[in-house]
């Protein structure tokens, strides 16, 4: 038991997660620290018909608020309001985990101000990715 923790279904949800043979990958506030105690988790992994069955067996559900329609997201998932999962596009799968790590390591996230502004960053990291 995790006390503090208001909802353990959270735990064994990411636990399921952690132990499931896809790639979750963390991102969002988490990843980038910049998270506070009310954060939810935000993952990626690579949209596949397997990846569909696996979240909705977690009883994850399709959402579209909060998300800008993204060329490279497949489709965006959301278990209760704690754990968003990006589902991407396969041709686009290495080139979001590219611009993850090159974001991360640059701090380039660290320079935005508002949402608005890091939509901006990882548009153009993903941009000049893409065109490479």
């Amino acid at each position: 038991m995790i006390i503090g923790l208001s909802d353990n279904s959270l735990l064994c949800v990411l636990s399921k997660m952690m132990q499931s043979e896809h790639s979750f990958y963390l991102t969002g506030s988490r990843f980038f620290s910049t998270y506070d105690h009310d954060s939810d988790y935000d993952f990626f992994v690579k949209d596949s018909n397997d990846v569909r069955t696996f979240i909705s067996q977690l009883q994850f559900r399709h959402v579209s608020s909060g998300y800008d329609p993204d060329s490279l997201f497949a489709d965006v998932a959301q278990w209760k309001s704690h754990i968003h999962v990006q589902l991407v596009k396969p041709e686009f799968f290495e080139t979001k985990i590219k611009a993850q790590d090159l974001i991360h390591r640059e701090c380039l996230l660290d320079r935005a101000q508002t949402k608005r502004e890091q939509l901006v960053i990882w548009r153009s990291v993903m941009a000049a990715l893409i065109s490479q």
